[in-house]
């Protein structure tokens, strides 16, 4: 039988932007307007408990690590409690409409960068992302210590690795989620 989880994210609105710091200020709602760059209160808080939350689970992530090598799954629970903390933390609420599966692959629009979040928070997922974002300030570090599931998209050949690598964490019954227009949108309509 097939779930369906409903997750609805409230509290936070920000513009989407591929490169990796903008895609940090985008996260943390600062205001880009006309190239010049509004930093509220707020948006320093905001950075702040971003910055304290990553810093305070690598070094969390560091020390299971001490006791061996950590699983995907392992890797994906950590970045489940780590959301959660994360989202409390800023006062996102996040309210979920019927059950989320235990195991599976989902396949989503990318409607913010929130959505990780969100999702992460509610459950262990293993993420597939494009390999740019691995280079991306914090959140590239955070996607890498999670097990995500890199992708070289200018490169054919590598769906053979990353086909085996989502093989590997549906058979660990991990919850698997792949955002098949490879980049986020405004939910509108479904990218090519």
């Amino acid at each position: 039988s097939r779930s369906f989880a409903a997750l609805r994210m409230t509290g936070l609105g920000f513009r989407v932007n591929d490169a990796g710091f903008l895609y940090l200020l985008n996260l943390l709602c600062f205001t880009l307007q006309s190239n010049t760059m509004e930093i509220s209160a707020r948006s320093i808080a905001r950075l702040g408990i971003v910055l304290g939350t990553a810093t305070e689970y690598i070094i969390r992530y560091n020390l299971r690590r001490l006791g061996g090598k950590l699983s995907r799954v392992q890797r994906a629970e950590w970045l489940h409690r780590c959301c959660g903390r994360g989202l409390r933390r800023l006062g996102i609420p996040v309210n979920v409409a019927g059950k989320f599966p235990q195991r599976g692959m989902i396949v989503s629009n990318h409607l913010s960068y929130l959505d990780i979040l969100v999702y992460s928070s509610v459950a262990p997922c293993v993420f597939v992302s494009k390999r740019e974002v691995k280079s991306w300030p914090v959140f590239g570090v955070m996607a890498t210590l999670a097990g995500t599931v890199f992708v070289d998209r200018s490169r054919n050949v590598d769906a053979l690795r990353v086909n085996n690598e989502m093989l590997e964490a549906l058979a660990a019954d991990a919850v698997v989620i792949l955002y098949a227009e490879g980049t986020s949108s405004n939910g509108q309509q479904v990218l090519p």
